[in-house]
């Protein structure tokens, strides 16, 4: 009885105490908003733990307890605080990224003086017409617009008469950090939206969303549809958790998976993400700060970008600078919890244009389900020879069916009616057949 009474204190003593351990890191860390106060109450929980459980167990095989489990005890803490300094104190092994040179960047400042860096691209050439202004919303959360790759797509817009504006969200790009993250919520993006909109001076805009962007655009348009004239949501993301959930793998080289792999598996990665979870992500922040993180964002970025197109473009690898974990952490956790306003936008008579390229990784029925019933008047357009970066890997025909749309033009795509995904055949969508069945 003796040996099978030990042998559970050995099975269950150690994963209690290393459960109770975890529990009291976020606990208190959440509760002090310190991670420091939390790794020193699991320390205690540990130690305290590990006496308990040497003690009893040697209690049970009748050998001298106290002392042999204070050394045994002391032991395990010290081992436990030598790996925690190896695996999740010490600082990532990332160099932060310098953004390129992008002249005429400006900045709106928010009434709470937080920067929003924005670019203004002038409407060119005779086609200059009295449309309501472009606004880009990037995707993410935590990206950003301000790069040259994304001005000169948008150029093109804008030497076809629009009127274009480009900007990072707060908390990522060139724009500032909120103090507080936990106040950037997907309401606090909304109205930063529509503070652009009043600082721009335009009655209404023109809203191009790109994946996180176009649930943005989304809200947006819910909140405020009397100052939407017309959307565009390029690679929307799912509405609902259920079409959200519905993706599929990168598709990577084995290489770069291996490399995202490492990055996600860090035993430090993985506690910041946790503790911005649980405890939050303005505690995380305190103990692995924006730049660390950012630069760490920056390289996970790289990966997932070359995933999105629908050739990977190895020479691009290096170019993301400026995404804002954070920023990711927070909005990515809320949009997650928080319905879509599909019902308030049932009676929305914005025209809505949603474009998706061929190999995009997000799923397609449900998707395209909840769009249609959040915007009766959508148009959708495949594209072919299109990742998730639609943008990026057909420049030309995002700009033709942006301008064409927004001006009332024939489209240069066939639009794609229902929801079953259709085959492609050149440029042309072309109606899947229907399947046939063998006879019994």
């Amino acid at each position: 009885m003796t040996i099978v009474s030990a042998l559970l204190v050995l099975l269950l003593g150690p994963p209690g105490v290393l459960i109770a351990a975890t529990l009291t890191l976020f606990g208190l860390a959440r509760l002090a908003r310190s991670v420091p106060a939390g790794f020193a109450g699991a320390g205690a929980v540990l130690a305290a733990g590990s006496f308990v459980v040497v003690d009893v167990l040697l209690r049970l095989v009748a050998l001298p307890s106290v002392a042999a489990a204070g050394l045994l005890a002391a032991l395990v803490v010290i081992g436990a605080a030598l790996v925690a300094r190896g695996a999740f104190l010490r600082p990532l092994d990332v160099t932060p990224r310098e953004p390129e040179a992008l002249p005429d960047v400006r900045t709106w400042t928010r009434p709470d003086g937080l920067p929003i860096a924005y670019l203004h691209l002038a409407a060119e050439g005779a086609a200059r017409g009295p449309q309501a202004p472009v606004v880009y919303l990037h995707g993410g959360p935590g990206g950003y617009a301000l790069t040259s790759g994304t001005r000169d797509l948008f150029a093109r817009l804008a030497r076809r008469g629009f009127d274009v504006y480009l900007y990072d969200q707060v908390g990522g790009g060139r724009s500032g950090r909120p103090a507080r993250l936990s106040s950037q919520t997907v309401d606090r993006h909304v109205e930063d939206l529509e503070f652009v909109r009043q600082r721009i001076g335009a009655r209404s805009l023109v809203l191009v969303g790109q994946s996180w962007g176009a649930r943005l655009a989304v809200e947006y348009a819910a909140h405020y549809p009397q100052h939407v004239e017309r959307i565009v949501l390029t690679s929307p993301g799912g509405l609902s958790p259920e079409s959200r959930r519905d993706k599929r793998d990168l598709d990577l080289p084995d290489e770069h998976r291996r490399a995202m792999d490492r990055l996600q598996s860090h035993p430090r990665v993985i506690l910041v993400m946790l503790l911005a979870r649980l405890a939050g992500p303005d505690v995380a922040r305190r103990f692995a700060p924006d730049r660390e993180m950012d630069a760490w964002f920056d390289a996970f970025t790289d990966l997932v970008s070359l995933g999105s197109r629908h050739r990977p473009d190895l020479a691009a690898l290096g170019r993301n600078v400026g995404a804002g974990f954070y920023a990711n952490q927070a909005a990515s956790w809320e949009t997650r919890r928080r319905p879509a306003p599909i019902a308030r936008l049932a009676d929305l008579s914005v025209p809505t244009l949603v474009m998706i390229g061929e190999s995009d990784y997000l799923g397609w029925s449900t998707r395209i389900r909840e769009y249609r019933a959040a915007f009766p008047r959508m148009t959708l357009l495949l594209v072919p020879d299109a990742g998730h970066a639609l943008g990026l890997d057909r420049p030309e025909l995002h700009t033709e069916a942006i301008s064409a749309f927004v001006r009332g033009a024939p489209l240069p795509l066939p639009e794609v009616r229902g929801e079953e995904r259709p085959t492609l055949s050149g440029d042309v969508a072309c109606p899947r057949p229907a399947p046939t069945t063998d006879a019994a």
